[in-house]
């Protein structure tokens, strides 16, 4: 990169964290979570994981309206200076973590000097697990690479791209996966015995998921004989 277009880059963050550490003059006294979500943005780049958490409890609690922002687009783009993309993204990868992988969290916590997972990595797994190509040892494999032996996500899609993300001719195979895929969690929500529906809607989908993961079988099935004729 140019020199001059070095310098320029510089003067733009010095001039953006000047304004931060301005804001954080003004906060810091009397509103400490709205100071340390200040200083976990100057250095998300170190700490994107510290950020990610306190981002969804600032968007869970709405903590953004008692400091004065329409929403929390504004708030982490006036204040925070991030774009709205990377807000998606920490969110998105920190909930994945948290959902499915909670022991990523945990050693983290627990050990200061723990690998973390970039958000490129974390994205990656969370994508290809959504998208329903790879078959679960596929996942496994991929999911131990990137969060127990620290593969970055250059080498992750080098490795699993083709299978986790294939090409758009076998797209019809991947929408039945993630339908059956849907049907199997969509049904066991409804064994919950604190299921907030009606007693006959309940029966009803349950009736009617029934159908599809048989509908869906009996096609795989059919698939299955075409292939072998």
């Amino acid at each position: 990169m140019p020199t001059d277009r070095v310098q320029q880059m510089s003067k733009i963050i010095t001039k953006t964290d000047e304004r931060m550490a301005q804001q954080l003059a003004k906060v810091e006294d009397g509103d400490p979570k709205r100071a340390n979500m200040l200083n976990l943005a100057r250095t998300f780049k170190k700490s994107w994981l510290d950020l990610a958490e306190a981002l969804t409890e600032v968007d869970k609690k709405q903590l953004w309206k008692g400091w004065g922002f329409p929403s929390l687009e504004s708030y982490t783009k006036n204040e925070l200076h991030l774009k709205p993309s990377t807000v998606t993204k920490l969110l998105a990868s920190f909930r994945y973590l948290r959902g499915a992988a909670p022991s990523v969290l945990q050693r983290v916590r627990e050990k200061n000097n723990s690998p973390i997972p970039s958000m490129k990595v974390v994205n990656f797994v969370a994508k290809a697990v959504d998208r329903g190509a790879a078959d679960q040892s596929t996942i496994t494999e991929m999911t131990k690479a990137a969060f127990d032996e620290g593969v970055p996500a250059e080498v992750l899609s080098k490795r699993y791209k083709k299978v986790a993300f294939p090409v758009e001719k076998d797209s019809e195979d991947i929408l039945q996966k993630q339908l059956i895929r849907v049907a199997k969690k969509l049904t066991a929500l409804l064994a919950h015995p604190d299921l907030p529906l009606p007693h006959q809607t309940a029966t009803d989908l349950e009736t009617s998921l029934a159908r599809l993961l048989e509908d869906m079988d009996g096609k795989k099935e059919a698939d299955d004989k075409a292939v072998a004729n």
